[in-house]
Parts: structure tokens; C-alpha cells; sequence
């Protein structure tokens, strides 16, 4: 599995080409929404492409071997935008470079009817003396209503939001650093797997076979059931927001952590 980012949103969409019109298209949405690009992320190497290239050639070389990331920010975070919707444009980048093993795994993954778009929080850039309000003026100094770790997790919850209605995604969850997997090997593949086996047959993707605990999830209308929203609804702690496409998004935030009870003036009890 390796290690894995702190926080990242994963999202499963309709398997798709590549394209540079449908990659254009959903950029320019992200950035009517509040996200701005930058260049192709590092761990896609390519040496004609360079700091100086322009979007569109990033956009171009996407589309040409089938994959890849970039550079996104959004206010005080860094981030990753990642496309694994055309594994047939990645086997024949493999096929051309004489990656046997790599071209069989493809051939495997071409057997699925969704591909997977993903959302990494690489880093938050934050003051937090200055912006990270709101607080209240009798807590001490610190002692934010929503604590400074929170931040950038709650931001993830609304580009998960963002992401699923803007990509048309049949399902999408989030992990955190505290996130249990009963089996961390499980993590992308096996979990990827189920997921598209449970999306084909119109079922709801059951993340607790996989995930220990409650998951914030992207839940398409078509996925949906009453008997699923009131059992949700009926979770203590779980939040449930409907969106205007008919979608879900069930929250399940992290607990909040406040400052050590012995902070000088700190409210009676924490």
C-alpha cells in the first residue's frame, strides 16, 4: 500500500476517455468553484513538460497517456487532482515502453465500469492567530470553535461535495489519518474492486467490510433508498446534507479537540 496522504476525497465516475475536452471542461468548472491550477504534479514525469508549459499542454499530455495529476489550490491549501479514467490510454503507454507486468494489471482494471478521480490535501497554509476564526471572545487565546486540524478536513468535505456534483460521480468517500482499515493492503485495489462490483449491480458500496467506523461519503441519487437515509439519520453523531442533484453527503467528522484543561483560563470542564 505505501503511505498514505493525510486527507484525500476518492470518487468514482463512469470510465471515460481522457480527453482534453472533457478535462478542459471539468477544470473549468472546478475553477468557477473556487479551485485554481498550477502545473502537472511531480510524480508524473514527462520531460517535455516543464514549469513554463502552458495549462493546455499539461491538459494535452493527460489526455495522451491516459492518467495523471495536477497541481490544484484552494484558500490557505495545497492540493492534488488526480485522473484514472482511461486505463486503455495507460496500456498503450505500457505496451510502447515494454511494461509486461504494468500492461496485465491494466488489462485487469479495463474489466471495470468506473474509474476513480481523487483529491489529495497536500498542505494547509494558515495564520493561525488571524485566520482561523470564528472563536469566542471569552476563550483563551487558541481556543477556536473549530480547531485548527479541522480545517482542512472540513475543507475536504466540500470539494468531496464540489467534486461529486461537478463530475457526475456515482459514489465518493473521504480518509483521514484516522481512518482503520481492517486490512490496509485492502487500500486502493481491493476496496476499488468491491466498489465497482456493488456500482455495476446498483447497489450502495458497503465501505464497513473494508473501513472500521463511520465514513464521510458521496452518494449519488440513483444509489439511494429511503430504508438508507433513515438508517443514517437514525446513526447517532452522523450528519446527512441533500444536495440539489438529488445526492448525499453523510458526514462523519472527526471528534473535536480542545485545549488541555490546564491552559490558564480555560472554560470549567475541558
Amino acid at each position: 500500500m505505501g503511505s498514505l496522504p493525510d486527507l484525500f476525497a476518492r470518487l468514482y465516475v463512469p470510465r471515460r476517455p481522457l480527453t482534453v475536452e472533457w478535462l478542459s471542461e471539468i477544470t473549468r468548472r472546478l475553477k468557477r468553484q473556487g479551485i485554481e491550477f498550477g502545473g502537472i504534479s511531480s510524480y508524473v514525469p514527462n520531460p517535455d513538460i516543464s514549469d513554463q508549459s502552458s495549462f493546455e499542454a499539461i491538459l494535452a499530455l493527460l489526455s495522451q497517456i491516459g492518467y495523471g495529476a495536477i497541481d490544484a489550490y484552494g484558500k490557505h491549501l495545497g492540493m492534488t487532482l488526480s485522473f484514472e479514467t482511461d486505463w486503455v490510454g495507460q496500456r498503450k503507454v505500457a505496451e510502447e515502453i515494454g511494461d509486461e507486468e504494468q500492461r496485465e494489471y491494466l488489462v485487469r482494471l479495463a474489466q471495470r465500469a468506473f474509474g476513480v478521480v481523487y483529491l489529495i490535501i497536500d498542505s494547509v497554509y494558515v495564520n493561525p492567530d488571524r485566520e482561523l476564526l470564528p472563536y469566542h471572545a471569552d476563550y483563551p487565546m487558541g481556543a477556536y470553535v473549530i480547531p485548527a486540524y479541522q480545517q482542512p478536513y472540513l475543507a475536504l468535505l466540500h470539494w468531496l461535495e464540489v467534486l461529486g456534483e461537478e463530475l457526475g460521480a456515482a459514489f465518493g468517500f473521504v480518509v483521514g489519518s484516522n481512518t482503520h482499515f481492517f486490512d490496509e493492503w485492502d487500500f486502493p485495489d481491493a476496496i476499488d474492486e468491491g466498489v465497482d462490483v456493488a456500482l455495476r449491480a446498483g447497489r450502495l458500496p458497503d465501505l464497513r467490510q473494508w473501513i472500521e467506523g463511520a465514513v464521510p461519503q458521496y452518494v449519488a441519487a440513483d444509489r439511494l433508498t429511503q430504508e438508507t437515509i433513515l438508517r443514517w439519520l437514525e446513526t447517532p453523531g452522523q450528519g446527512v446534507k441533500r444536495l440539489a442533484s438529488g445526492a448525499c453527503l453523510l458526514d462523519a467528522p472527526f471528534a473535536p479537540v480542545y485545549p488541555d484543561a490546564r491552559t490558564p483560563g480555560a472554560p470549567e470542564g475541558w
